[in-house]
């Protein structure tokens, strides 16, 4: 289920997924304790016995990490970003595994074997980045200038750009608020949610002088009631796309109702 891109809605975490990260929490925990008692006993009898114990404060750190990253996959399908503790421990923990066998077992076979591992995963990762496909193209470069030309004469002030909020900077004004950041504040319980109501409070207003609307689903917040479609972006069919993950670009300009 976790690892299935084609699941439906939301993807609830299984039992099993609940348990290990149960565990992974508890034991990064217990090791925290653990470590702060060996340290106290540590400077009570002048030992240095602390250091035995970073091992299980490092593998529950760690694998709290990857439990998480599995996780945050499984809900409603996660974006690559939510994968990146993951990816944090993977790499730290190559690093420490290489470091410490050619410690405890020295001599050229270690050595060999691996720094032949580095060299095959470094090989890997040449092999899997195509950066060719990822580079925009002529067509993308002059619908993306259009897009900001076009920006550039909308009325003085700040422009929302959720979907791409680079954009109005390029036309020379401030940063938009982007969109997950306005997903990550939009839960009743959570501690930003206040920040809603003053993004509402700013649609009614009319603070934004231009809003450029992406993908189908409404933004939400008041802007739908205090804005109105004036336009849409002429861009062609494969303009203007990202190349990996969500496949959302400029569709429509919006501004203020009068």
């Amino acid at each position: 289920m976790l690892v299935d891109p084609q699941v439906p809605g939301v993807a609830m975490p299984s039992p099993g997924v609940l348990a290990v990260t149960a565990a992974a929490i508890g034991a990064a925990f217990g090791a925290g304790v653990a470590y702060a008692l060996v340290l106290a006993v540590d400077l009570a009898v002048r030992r240095r016995a602390a250091p035995d114990w970073r091992w299980w404060t490092a593998f529950g750190v760690g694998g709290t990490a990857l439990v998480v990253a599995t996780w945050m996959r499984g809900h409603n399908g996660g974006f690559l970003n939510v994968l990146m503790p993951g990816h944090l421990a993977l790499c730290l923990g190559l690093g420490v595994a290489v470091v410490e066998a050619r410690r405890w077992l020295p001599g050229p076979a270690v050595a060999l074997s691996s720094a032949g591992w580095l060299v095959l995963q470094v090989a890997w990762l040449d092999r899997l980045l195509e950066v060719d496909d990822v580079l925009p193209s002529a067509e993308d470069r002059a619908a993306g200038e259009a897009v900001v030309e076009r920006l550039r004469a909308c009325p003085d002030g700040p422009i929302l750009s959720p979907y791409a909020a680079w954009l109005p900077v390029q036309a020379g004004r401030a940063p938009s608020p982007h969109l997950i950041a306005i997903w990550d504040i939009r839960y009743p319980d959570g501690p930003f949610f206040d920040g809603i109501a003053r993004l509402t409070e700013a649609a009614e207003a009319h603070r934004w002088s231009c809003v450029v609307k992406g993908g189908r689903q409404p933004m939400g917040f008041g802007v739908e009631q205090n804005y109105q479609r004036t336009g849409t972006f002429d861009i062609p069919p494969r303009a203007l796309m990202p190349k990996t993950g969500w496949r959302v670009r400029p569709s429509e300009l919006w501004e203020p109702r009068p």
